[in-house]
């Protein structure tokens, strides 16, 4: 039987998913930043009773540092906001928990054939012409986009909510050996959680790279592609109402599931209506609290994940069993599950999960 070892890798996974520093973490575990980087760079092995105070400090079992170098996601490629805004520290906990879904995704794939990934490859494509082309490669003509989150499972993106703790990050995406990431915060009304699945979308069709660009242009690209694919031109013209006030807009940005302020800023770009219009339909969505939350329509999920743990369960697993195969806490793990499901009691059952006849998903539908 092969002995397990500490991975010093995973010790640095779990401080920067946990947003600390050498120095942050060496003071709450009583020891210097020094040892810390021994231990991470320098092939140091903590002794048992460090071990446990690190796992204690960091809130991730012992068992967590023993396995295998975890999967790292390229920080060139992530299509993180307001990067040069963003503190090292946020942005080394939102790769460590890019690098934990991964995990998940892996062990997924270790029991069931997930959708393939068959997004476009539309770089140096207008955002606009890449919308309407995968509009019609997904079949969607120009009527209202249907639940965004299923149809980005149903062709081989992993979609994972954000766990509390990097809220603030805003969405972000990613592409890890030849598989689509996205990242969605739960702290959003829901009509601009569809905007940010919609904008990460085109990050991942238009700027395919693990060494992607980043920066303004790239996210005024990535706004005009969501701007196309919710409110494809065609269809915003042949249904806009001929003298727009805010009570058509209402009715409208129910229609589309889109944000108040984002139909009005689509009219606006396509001329239908004046710029004295669009300023007051401005004011008037943001006096009616438009800016602040919608609640016209129902948040988006994951049609997927459910999928996965109802067939882990039928072949005798549990959530709690998936939590302690990848040395994470149930509930940190539905912080990445979208919250949306019940911690099935696992007391007694430990048992590693084992590969089993792969079970093939059909593709989600809206």
């Amino acid at each position: 039987m092969t002995e397990l070892t500490f991975n010093p890798a995973r010790l640095t996974l779990a401080r920067c998913r946990r947003g600390l520093t050498k120095v942050a973490l060496a003071n709450q575990v009583g020891l210097s930043a020094r040892r810390i980087a021994a231990f991470e760079n320098e092939g140091d092995l903590p002794p048992a009773s460090t071990i446990q105070a690190l796992a204690e400090s960091l809130g991730f079992p012992q068992s967590f540092f023993f396995r295998p170098a975890p999967p790292l996601p390229s920080p060139h490629g992530v299509s993180f906001r307001s990067l040069s805004r963003l503190p090292a520290t946020r942005r080394d906990a939102a790769l460590a928990a890019a690098a934990i879904a991964i995990e998940i995704t892996q062990l997924m794939e270790t029991q069931f054939q997930l959708p393939y990934p068959d997004l476009l490859d539309l770089r140096n494509v207008e955002p606009a012409t890449a919308a309407l082309a995968l509009r019609a490669a997904w079949g969607l003509g120009d009527d209202p986009t249907p639940n965004v989150i299923h149809l980005l499972e149903s062709h081989g993106v992993r979609v994972f909510s954000l766990t509390d703790d990097c809220a603030a990050l805003d969405s972000f995406s990613l592409w890890h050996e030849g598989t689509p990431f996205v990242f969605l915060t739960r702290h959003k009304s829901a009509e601009r959680g569809r905007w940010d699945t919609a904008h990460e979308l085109a990050h991942l069709i238009l700027h395919i790279s693990e060494r992607r660009p980043q920066g303004r242009e790239q996210e005024l690209e990535a706004d005009a592609f969501a701007a196309e694919f919710l409110l494809p031109e065609k269809g915003i013209r042949s249904s806009a109402a001929r003298f727009t006030s805010l009570v058509e807009v209402k009715r409208e940005k129910r229609l589309w599931r889109v944000s108040a302020l984002a139909y009005i800023r689509r009219l606006h770009q396509l001329r239908l209506v004046t710029d004295w219009q669009y300023r007051s339909l401005v004011v008037e969505a943001s006096q009616a609290g438009y800016r602040r939350q919608e609640g016209d329509i129902e948040y988006e999920w994951s049609q997927l994940i459910p999928k996965v743990l109802d067939l882990l369960e039928e072949e005798g697993g549990s959530l709690a069993q998936l939590s302690n195969e990848l040395g994470v806490s149930a509930i940190e793990l539905r912080g990445f599950l979208f919250s949306r499901l019940s911690v099935i009691d696992g007391a007694g059952n430990t048992r590693p999960i084992r590969p089993s006849r792969l079970r093939v998903l059909g593709s989600p539908q809206s």
